[in-house]
């Protein structure tokens, strides 16, 4: 398989797993952009850290291979991260489309098994009644800060800096 830009061309060997990806691009391109956003640029070393920051902090939270986490917010750069970091540690990504209603999306929970809905605090303010019916559902992690329903997204990035 080859990847190329502008500039360069690489060719990666097969990947194992998605997981793999990003960890063997920010080796080859470290410093280059990987993600820009309107509030943050974000280099492939830094991106990478920050996926290698949610899947500790994921495991911590008993996240195991095979799991499901959905992801359930507009286009930002904690959805890339979280992403990444749900591939890292072996997990399976579900996204969810944020225009789904509350009732749909605990239907879509329940039916594949997430055990963590990773969102932003304007998804998880409109179906917050709904979640109650979530059962597969054993934690939430909101990426804004100040939601006392659901843990902290940069909280739990902090943790891996502090073991």
């Amino acid at each position: 398989m080859s990847f190329s830009n502008r500039s360069d061309t690489i060719s990666v060997p097969p990947l194992a797993g998605l997981g793999q990806l990003l960890p063997r691009l920010a080796a080859r391109w470290q410093d280059r952009a990987a993600l820009v956003t309107e509030d943050r640029t974000l280099s492939y070393d830094e991106l990478n850290h920050l996926a290698s920051q949610v899947a500790h902090g994921l495991t911590r939270r008993g996240v195991q291979e095979g799991d499901r986490v959905s992801l359930l917010s507009q286009n930002r750069w904690e959805w890339i991260a979280a992403y990444h970091g749900v591939l890292r540690c072996g997990a399976v990504v579900n996204p969810l489309n944020v225009m789904l209603t509350g009732e749909e999306l605990v239907h879509i929970l329940n039916d594949s098994g997430a055990k963590v809905l990773m969102a932003s605090r304007e998804r998880l303010e409109a179906v917050s009644a709904a979640l109650q019916d979530a059962s597969s559902l054993s934690r939430t992690i909101c990426f804004d800060e100040g939601l006392a329903t659901a843990e902290s997204f940069v909280d739990m990035l902090g943790e891996s800096d502090e073991s």
